[in-house]
């Protein structure tokens, strides 16, 4: 059995997009038949699916995240037949606080096709959540509780999720209650400049365990990544307050050399943060 996924993200000014595709195969399989007396046999792919997805998120105001998915997916059973299906997800994300975060999420809208005569429902369902994270200096730790209600089935599903880190290497746990797959989860990421590295294991309730690797690389220059944090709008929000007339301070603008001053400390601290070696990213901040 093998899965593959692929995923593409490009930031915008105000949000972001990503394209994925994603590929199962449930490995080979002997079909036997008779044609007349005789006894036929063919090796064929157990089961494949591939999948495709394009996703939207920004944000509204200063504290609420709104996103979008739109997926397409094709399954065969046998190579001999298949169906197809069109769904939508929809969520949201309000930051409460500087710690904690809510979320609210529909997924699976839509229809599809069936195999034969049959015609099965899409996993429609609802969830909703709670996440915090704390961090010191090159440390953090992260909580979050889910549930997911699976209409069709009527079947309410708790998840609970833990990680910690510390510089660039993280640990994560995770239990899903009422899931057939993926009850258990259990894993490690590693990130080095543009690149990460995760592991995890999943234990199911009736499928072997799985191992699953990712791998994710950044691309853009450093000025360029300092553009889509937000660098030039930060900039000229420091101005406006450092020389703005009822500061006591004389009214003057900010020369183009300090500018690039400013923006070379900014688009630093903006890449240690990334990197999550937040007690260096504060210190560019401060200069």
């Amino acid at each position: 059995t093998n899965f593959m996924a692929l995923t593409m993200g490009i930031p915008t000014e105000s949000g972001g997009i990503s394209l994925t595709g994603a590929l199962y195969d449930a490995g080979k399989m002997t079909l036997y038949w008779l044609e007349g007396s005789a006894l036929k046999e063919k090796e064929v792919i157990a089961q494949r699916d591939i999948l495709g997805s394009i996703s939207y998120a920004r944000k509204i105001g200063g504290r609420l995240g709104i996103g979008s998915s739109l997926k397409v997916a094709q399954s065969e059973i046998a190579e001999y037949k298949k169906a197809s299906c069109v769904a939508a997800d929809i969520g949201l994300l309000l930051k409460a606080s500087d710690a904690i975060n809510l979320s609210l999420a529909v997924n699976n809208v839509g229809t599809s096709s069936a195999f034969e005569d049959k015609k099965s429902d899409l996993p429609f369902s609802v969830s909703g959540g709670i996440s915090s994270k704390i961090s010191a200096g090159d440390f953090f730790a992260a909580f979050g509780v889910n549930g997911n209600y699976r209409i069709n089935d009527e079947v309410f599903s708790p998840e609970i999720g833990l990680e910690f880190g510390l510089a660039m290497v993280s640990i994560n746990v995770g239990y899903k209650s009422n899931a057939q797959e993926g009850k258990l989860n259990a894993g490690f990421s590693i990130s080095r400049g543009n690149y990460d590295f995760g592991y995890k294991y999943s234990i199911g309730e009736y499928l072997e365990g799985r191992h699953i690797f990712g791998i994710g690389i950044k691309w853009g220059s450093a000025d360029a990544k300092a553009k889509s944090a937000g660098v030039d709008d930060e900039i000229a929000k420091m101005e406006a307050e450092i020389f703005k007339e009822d500061s006591g301070r004389p009214k003057k603008s900010v020369s183009d050399k300090e500018k690039a001053l400013m923006k070379k400390y900014f688009g630093r601290a903006a890449k240690l943060y990334n990197k999550r070696e937040y007690s260096k990213a504060v210190a560019e901040w401060e200069k």
